[in-house]
């Protein structure tokens, strides 16, 4: 029911712009004021629980990927919190770029360098597994009686090949 209301509050304010609709519904429009999608990012003028705080987030970022796509400098849409048990109706005003801090040239070159050493060491990691390297070199013990082979005995403390 939540939803339904709020697209016919979105279609309404769509028609005769959200200030309008929300007079004529009266409904409050709440300025949230200028955030990000951070980690653990507050709103200030926008009080909500924790736990919705990340959703009202990312659909407020959606209108931004909007905004970039139809170049609508104030499109509006459905954010639903499910958490909540709500759906409000959000309209980007303003957007501007993450502001620079004194390390901000130095956290372009270290985040991009940290991963490819994450996925470095994963590789390194898999490809130096003892089950790897009797994989590729087709490795089998050999029986010292009857010169049988016989697979390698598996060892407890290894991780599986990937």
């Amino acid at each position: 029911m939540a939803k339904e209301a709020a697209e016919k509050f979105l279609s309404l304010a769509k028609e005769k712009g959200l200030d309008a609709a929300a007079t004529e519904r009266k409904l409050p429009v709440i300025e949230t004021g200028k955030f990000s999608d951070g980690p653990g990012e507050k709103l200030e003028k926008f009080k909500l629980a924790d736990e919705v705080t990340p959703t009202f987030i990312d659909g407020a970022m959606k209108l931004l990927e909007t905004r970039l796509k139809t170049k609508d400098e104030h499109p509006m849409g459905l954010i639903e919190l499910p958490r909540g048990l709500a759906v409000v109706v959000g309209r980007l005003e303003d957007a501007s770029p993450a502001a620079e801090d004194s390390l901000f040239s130095l956290k372009l070159m270290w985040y991009p360098a940290q991963g490819r050493a994450a996925l470095a060491g994963d590789m390194a990691m898999k490809w130096f597994n003892p089950r790897a390297i009797q994989a590729r070199m087709h490795f089998t013990l050999r029986d010292q009686k009857g010169g049988e082979e016989q697979a390698p005995p598996p060892s407890e403390d290894l991780p599986p090949i990937l």
